[in-house]
């Protein structure tokens, strides 16, 4: 090779160097789509605010603060220190019945197309897929439940296949449970800790005529369990100013 030739450059080498470069700027357009597309969901967060609830309204409210008053219960016993709010509240377990419960008949019944039910409860632990609360209507149920998991769902019937959340339920711990009913755009909601978790449809219709706390069914389409050990607490009846507004970030929530 004489002094004036150069050797020829490597073509592989040359086609790794452009094969780099190509890797590392998808690398940077993927970082920075997914930097842009955080910005985004944060605006959104803060901008994107929903229609407000109009004041809450209370038609019915229940704290147990003396006792298990008006309520007809069945291995149900009044606690005064263990109370989501204060330190009283009522513990519902299988003992010497087969379907413990508590429940409360409304007079007069509770009419409206849109109204909410919430509750505070706590399990000790779950034996199963269990019952937590019932609405019993003009027109049929619609039933709280556990799957054996502990994941929150809704049911109809006892013989009806539920329909479950992504929620699971932590033993041990109080949790707030709200049912919110439109009647007028034939649906119901669960949520979880003021965080919508569950929307299904539902062609039942008011008044509200009874609610029942603990264990209503057995067996069934599920195989309901007997509760061996739930607490409840803090029930109120109202209008849809008792919900939480939903945020964007509150629908991100439930899906992560």
């Amino acid at each position: 090779m004489s002094q004036y030739e150069f050797p020829e450059k490597n073509p592989k080498k040359k086609f790794r160097k452009k094969k780099h470069w190509k890797k590392c700027c998808k690398k940077k357009c993927l970082i920075s789509l997914l930097l842009i597309f955080l910005f985004v969901i944060i605006i959104l967060c803060h901008c994107l605010k929903p229609m407000p609830y109009p004041p809450a309204e209370i038609w019915f409210e229940e704290e147990f603060e003396e006792g298990l008053g008006d309520w007809e219960y069945l291995d149900a016993q009044w606690i005064d220190n263990d109370g989501a709010k204060d330190n009283t509240s009522v513990r519902v377990a299988r003992d010497e019945y087969l379907t413990p419960n508590l429940n409360y008949t409304f007079d007069p019944v509770i009419e409206g197309e849109e109204m909410v039910i919430e509750f505070y409860m706590k399990l000790e632990e779950i034996p199963g897929a269990t019952t937590l609360a019932s609405l019993d209507f003009s027109t049929g149920e619609i039933t709280a439940i556990i799957d054996g998991d502990g994941y929150l769902g809704l049911s109809f019937g006892l013989f009806e296949p539920a329909q479950y959340s992504t929620k699971k339920l932590k033993v041990g711990e109080w949790e707030k449970i709200q049912i919110y009913i439109n009647t007028s755009e034939d649906q119901v909601s669960l949520y979880h800790n003021d965080l919508k978790i569950l929307t299904t449809d539902w062609s039942g219709a008011t008044p509200l005529l009874k609610i029942w706390l603990g264990t209503v069914w057995l067996y069934g389409a599920e195989n309901y369990q007997p509760t061996s050990g739930t607490y409840y607490d803090a029930i109120r009846i109202g209008n849809t100013g008792l919900l939480k507004l939903q945020t964007l970030c509150d629908k991100i929530r439930v899906v992560f």
